[in-house]
């Protein structure tokens, strides 16, 4: 029964870039070769692409909660921080928004907790 299974994924595996092309040629009217991605944005102008370019939000946001967990018969107070940064270009112009969660132990330091950068 195994065997037969890995037969059969084996075979849909195989079969699916076929499947994938046909149903690709029937999309563009039949007609003609699959064009690759390089040829399908040959004639693809800069305003085309920066017209349907994602956009990085501008707007930077951050919210902060207050929480307590009991942990070897002590309670801990903490904050969480969510929030988003943006990266901006020379220009200014926002290229990039980063989201971030920040979690902080009430009356500690925070000069000496360790930071991990991703």
């Amino acid at each position: 029964m195994r065997r037969l299974l890995t037969a059969a994924c084996a075979a849909a595996l195989l079969a699916a870039p076929a499947v994938s092309m046909a149903q690709e040629a029937a999309s563009s009217g039949g007609s003609g070769p699959v064009r690759s991605a390089s040829e399908r944005l040959r004639n693809v102008t800069a305003d085309q692409i920066e017209k349907n370019w994602a956009r990085a939000v501008a707007d930077e946001a951050e919210v902060t909660t207050s929480h307590s967990v009991n942990a070897h018969g002590r309670t801990l107070r903490y904050k969480a921080t969510a929030g988003t940064l943006t990266v901006r270009n020379d220009a200014g112009m926002p290229t990039a928004s980063l989201f971030y969660v920040a979690y902080t132990l009430d009356g500690q330091p925070v000069g000496r907790r360790p930071i991990t950068y991703m």
